[in-house]
């Protein structure tokens, strides 16, 4: 613990954010995060994103970024998708490269993993669509272009 708290604040004194890992993981009897400290993540992980990626290799993270995202997932507390969630998927390129929300983080918007429903390669370019669903049938769709959301609907959410 002593060694945990040292190094946060040597983190801390050369301007690093802290790591997940310098947080307090759930234990065994407290099988998830409490959503505090999933916020926590999440913050350390934009500031990570914004710290490892560049204009000149946007894709350079990508997988290591994704690894990050799963073990968020993992100690998240799981929850129906909601009509909120779904309004937090971009289609649009909001982002620099011009593309909609990657997969990972369609996978940590709605905290949770899709199931495949259709997978289709084509001359370098691939069309996977996703599926979230809720427990009472509602869901989302999710269409991916070489990994990036270009389409989504919803049925039965609220």
């Amino acid at each position: 613990m002593l060694m945990r708290l040292t190094l946060v604040a040597l983190l801390t004194t050369l301007g690093a954010a802290p790591s997940v890992y310098a947080q307090k993981i759930a234990t065994p009897d407290d099988a998830y995060w409490s959503e505090g400290q999933e916020a926590v993540a999440i913050h350390n992980l934009a500031w990570w994103a914004l710290s490892n990626t560049s204009r000149e290799s946007p894709g350079s993270t990508r997988k290591e970024y994704g690894v990050k995202v799963l073990e968020i997932i993992k100690l998240s507390k799981p929850r129906p998708i909601s009509h909120e969630m779904y309004r937090a998927l971009n289609t649009e390129g909001q982002y620099f490269d011009g593309r909609g929300d990657s997969l990972f983080t369609t996978w940590l918007t709605m905290r949770a993993l899709p199931k495949e429903v259709s997978r289709t390669s084509f001359g370098g370019n691939e069309i996977v669509i996703y599926q979230w669903q809720n427990a009472n049938g509602s869901s989302v769709i999710g269409t991916f272009h070489n990994g990036f959301l270009v389409s989504k609907t919803q049925t039965g959410l609220q």
